[in-house]
């Protein structure tokens, strides 16, 4: 009770309030209550326990969230407010164990918390295996662990392990009983004990029972020789206790040696950093290293002061100095002198001259880690004291502080320590994890989700261990993701668990004291691409005026919660933010008015494409990564309701366009709907799941739009229904131009007789697409030409640039090559602007395909990969594969053919997951082009026929032609005259049918040579 100034509920108390929340939430208790209220009024234990075991029951029990409500409301929220009595504990340099359920030792020591009931960690604790707080009687957090009523008393009794290990613990080593009242130590599970320790007077060690007691009314108990229970008086208030501790306390152990107390750590991607804090050291002056929870200023402070330079200079006067949780800025003081082997004891002055004369006679280096504590409760005095023993000349020190870095003249300021780097983090994980795991395909992809952030890195490569190869790990994480930042061994703290390092900055007093900003965390913790510093006002709602707004954001950047970024977006890193979930849920309040908001910008990303794109293109693509979870948010809180829809809708329209923004809830909320019963949206789930699905060999994308398809038919959905025709369409186009043109035809008919414009003019567009590709040139110009009128009428972008796209091709295909580029040009400018990157990329593509045409390699080169590069960001496979095809037709330009080889090979790979027989047949072609390089003649025919075979059958004359003319100059070259001309005759109708007269007339050149 001392420790939290007298808010510490005792064992009468809190029972007392068991009750009264008993009667708050059953009216048919009141009875109850008030007898059990007066019984407690007889302290009698047995009694106490009886009804403690009532209310228990009456709150559902240990495993119901209202006890543990309750016990959160009565304990759980409990902090150290006075430190004059922990810190006269901690001088005892013992183990300590508690029967109170709180965590106020845990937050006034950092130590992990021990149950009972975890009999390997307590024989760890009695060992001294382990710096932790052991709990006798359980911790709020774990009701199920709590004894409190007479159930729990007798099933923890009957724990024979238990059991074992406090007589192990009351034969083996002395114990002293602090704060414990005569009830306490009558307590059943103490008496037990007691009991036990009268068999062995011969063995068990002296138990002392700290009491107050006034002589002046009369004297104390007297010692209870058969249990071994000693009573001593340590004064007559209970401000005595403090004193009379300390002055029991042993005598300092002298400097506390860093390379005593601290292992020297590994450290990777800090070396600027370090070789600043080494300079500032090795000159006496200080180093502040300051940033966010888990990035790594301690391991920097120490990786330092074990430097050889660092231990040249100073050889063992390097210490390091914990401040965490110090609770007023006179133990920056104190905790240093007391690590330099001094008195602590006596005013800052006093303190100031001890720790001077101490680094006068020898130079001395010291951490003063986590600083933050004593700055946080008072920070113009912290800073004053700092910047006086910044002063003392021969003390050089390090100062580690999460936030901001106070002002010190002349010190050397790490200001944010930043992440680690890809190589970095790459190294930090394999040096923990182990080099077995150095080319294992998944390390990327982990990697990727750390984003550089130190402590992350370590926990998981410490899980990495016990894994044969890290896809299990990344299912894990993706499965648990925060549940997996702690170390699999060591208990919960601030170095060993992510949630733990954030929990301190949560519950630190800039934090508590600003509510708001408590909330802009719970609502950062949902945003994976966080959010705009002008949305803050808008999310958090009500009367927050934008100043006000900024201030909440302030708080979260002066505690680097969020990432330092030039546009000023508030972003926590993604292990922070996952941890953020649990930490600080999203409250209630705040839930609907977020769904709401991202719901809206959802909705607007289904304009992508069409002429008001503009108008909300910024707002979408800078919260695109926002859109799927919260969309998943929001399927949690009920039905799907129409404007849900239209953010479904919007979704699957920009993923399939652009290849940005998750859809995984597209599929969770296909499975709500379904259970819905209600056809229409159903039917456009599937067609949203159609969408937004990637073009496969599978043929689940075509499975998709057929199922919408019949969905739509049963419906009488005419547009729905022309919608998957032309759809379906697109998927054919790759492999059977004939059903492509049927599907685009039934197509046109439906949205002709819908009256729908932008639906026909896609039909007609598609219709121009066959065309091309059958060299039907005036047919297709034809068609694209009614088409972009159409789409120019209605203001439809997207097809407008889809016409400009296939007319381009034409022109390159007659040899008018710069039509081609200006055309080609104008379409991916619409793209770009439109936010479509496939088109984009597609435009691009074509770019590089004229640069190549040109022999202008380079450029092509540059163009190409830029266009594979979106094809890859969109999964989009038959687009890589035609990249990887043109690199290798470059390659093969420069004559380097093993190059040229393996990019046809990887094209190949490509084009059999799509089904692109047209692909492939080139790439067959290229490979004989290669063989026919290396006269490899026999290779080489082989290679054209299978190509010819491929080309002559899904109609690709001018391919088909080219292979042609190889096959004849090979058929030459042996002296098959007659096979040759055939070959050559055949080629000439073929370039003539594509209206490609040069190469017509060099094939007509070729048979008069043979003549």
């Amino acid at each position: 009770m001392q420790a939290t100034d007298g808010k510490a509920p005792g064992w009468g108390a809190l029972i007392e309030s068991g009750i009264g929340r008993v009667a708050n939430l059953d009216a048919s208790a009141k009875t109850w209550a008030g007898k059990a209220a007066a019984k407690i009024k007889k302290n009698d234990p047995k009694v106490w326990i009886k009804v403690a075991n009532e209310l228990t029951q009456r709150l559902g029990g240990a495993h119901n969230s209202e006890f543990r409500t309750w016990l959160y409301d009565q304990v759980g929220q409990l902090r150290p407010t006075k430190r004059d009595l922990i810190e006269a504990l901690l001088g005892w340099g013992c183990p300590i164990a508690t029967t109170n359920y709180d965590e106020i030792l845990q937050r006034a020591t950092g130590r992990p918390v021990v149950l009972w009931s975890d009999h390997a960690g307590t024989a760890d604790w009695l060992a001294g295996r382990t710096d932790a707080i052991l709990h006798l009687h359980g911790h709020w957090a774990t009701p199920a662990s709590v004894i409190l009523g007479s159930e729990s008393y007798a099933r923890h009794s009957g724990d024979e392990r238990r059991k074992l290990l406090q007589q192990f613990m009351a034969l083996g080593r002395p114990t002293v009983f602090v704060g414990c009242s005569d009830s306490g130590l009558n307590d059943p599970d103490f008496a037990q004990l007691a009991a036990f320790v009268t068999e062995w007077p011969d063995v068990a060690e002296r138990r002392y029972w700290l009491i107050k007691h006034d002589a002046t009314t009369g004297a104390p108990p007297g010692a209870q020789l058969d249990d071994r229970l000693f009573p001593i008086s340590f004064g007559s208030t209970n401000d005595d206790l403090p004193i009379f501790l300390r002055a029991l306390a042993p005598a300092s152990a002298g400097l506390r040696r860093i390379d005593r107390d601290v292992e020297r750590p590994s450290i990777f991607g800090r070396d600027d950093e370090m070789e600043a804090v080494i300079a500032a050291v090795t000159a006496h002056g200080t180093a502040l290293i300051a940033g966010g929870p888990g990035m790594g200023k301690t391991t920097l402070a120490v990786a330092a002061l074990y430097d050889e330079r660092i231990r040249a200079a100073f050889a063992e006067r390097r210490v390091f100095i914990s401040l965490e949780p110090a609770a007023e800025p006179r133990e920056l003081l104190s905790r240093l002198a007391d690590g330099f082997g001094l008195s602590a004891t006596g005013g800052t002055d006093a303190l100031l001259e001890e720790i001077e004369a101490f680094a006068k006679a020898k130079p001395v280096a010291a951490i003063l880690d986590n600083a933050e504590s004593v700055f946080e409760r008072n920070h113009r005095e912290a800073e004053r004291l700092l910047r006086l023993l910044a002063q003392i000349s021969n003390l050089a020190l390090v100062v580690t502080i999460r936030g901001d870095a106070p002002t010190v003249s002349g010190a050397t300021v790490i200001s944010d320590l930043p992440k680690l780097d890809e190589p970095a983090a790459r190294t930090a994980f394999l040096d923990v994890a182990g080099d077995r795991f150095s080319s294992d395909p998944a390390l990327p992809k982990l990697l990727s989700v750390l984003e550089g952030h130190a402590l992350s890195i370590n926990l998981l490569g410490a899980r990495a261990k016990s894994e044969a190869t890290l896809l299990g790990l990344v299912e894990r994480w993706n499965a648990a993701h925060a549940g997996l930042l702690k170390h699999p061994i060591h208990g919960e703290a601030r170095l060993t668990s992510v949630s733990a390092s954030l929990r301190l900055s949560m519950e630190s007093p800039r934090m508590m004291g600003s509510p708001d900003a408590r909330r802009l965390v719970g609502i950062l913790a949902q945003l994976p691409a966080g959010l705009a510093a002008g949305d803050v006002s808008i999310l958090l709602g009500g009367d927050l005026a934008p100043a006000q707004a900024e201030d909440v954001a302030d708080c979260l950047r002066q505690l680097h919660l969020v990432e330092r970024r030039p546009d000023r977006r508030l972003r926590m890193l993604t292990p922070l933010r996952e941890c953020a979930k649990l930490e600080v849920p999203l409250e209630e309040s705040d839930l609907g008015r977020v769904v709401s908001h991202f719901l809206a910008i959802a909705t607007d990303a289904g304009r992508i494409g069409t002429n008001t794109w503009e108008k909300v293109r910024a707002s979408v693509e800078t919260e695109a990564d926002n859109l799927d979870p919260l969309i998943l948010l929001a399927l949690q809180k009920g039905p799907v309701d129409n404007i849900l829809e239209d953010a479904l809708d919007g979704l699957g329209l920009y993923h399939s366009s652009s290849g940005r923004a998750g859809v995984s809830s597209l599929a969770v909320a296909h499975k709500i709907l379904e259970t819905q019963h209600n056809p229409a949206a159903i039917a456009g789930s599937f067609f949203r799941l159609a969408i937004s699905a990637p073009s496969s060999l599978d043929g689940n994308k075509k499975a998709l739009f057929e199922k919408a398809l019949n969905k739509y038919k049963k419906i009488n959905d005419i547009s729905g229904e022309a919608y998957c025709l032309i759809n379906i369409g697109h998927l054919y186009r790759a492999s059977n131009l004939d059903a492509a043109r049927a599907n685009y035809e039934q197509a046109k008919l439906l949205f002709k007789q819908l009256g729908n414009a932008d639906g026909e003019a896609a039909c007609i567009t598609s219709l121009a697409n066959v065309a091309r590709v059958i060299a039907r040139h005036q047919d297709a110009i034809n068609f694209y030409e009614e088409a972009k009128s159409l789409y120019q009428k209605i203001g439809q972008k997207k097809g407008e640039a889809d016409c400009l796209f296939g007319l381009a091709d034409i022109a390159r295909t007659q040899g008018n090559l710069t039509v081609s580029k200006n055309l080609y040009e104008q379409a991916r400018l619409i793209f770009l602007h439109s936010g479509l990157s496939v088109g984009e990329a597609n435009a691009t593509f074509c770019l590089g395909e004229l640069a190549r045409l040109n022999s202008e390699y380079d450029a092509a080169e540059t163009l190409i990969a830029q266009a594979m590069n979106i094809y890859q960001r969109v999964d989009d496979a038959l687009g890589t594969g035609n990249c990887q095809f043109v690199l290798g037709e470059i390659a093969l330009s420069r004559r380097n053919c093993d190059e040229a080889r393996n990019y046809y090979i990887a094209a190949t790979t490509f084009y059999q997951r799509v089904g692109g027989v047209l692909g492939e047949a080139h790439c067959l072609k290229g490979l004989g082009d290669i063989a026919l390089i290396l006269s490899q003649k026999d290779d080489a025919y082989a290679l054209y026929e299978q190509a010819k075979y491929i080309l002559s059958n899904f109609g690709n004359p001018i391919a088909e032609a080219e292979c042609l003319m190889s096959l004849g100059e090979i058929d030459e070259s042996r002296g098959d005259i007659g096979k040759a001309r055939l070959a050559f005759e055949t080629a000439v109708k073929l370039y003539a049918s594509a209206g490609l007269l040069d190469e017509e007339a060099s094939a007509r050149a070729r048979i008069e040579e043979l003549d």
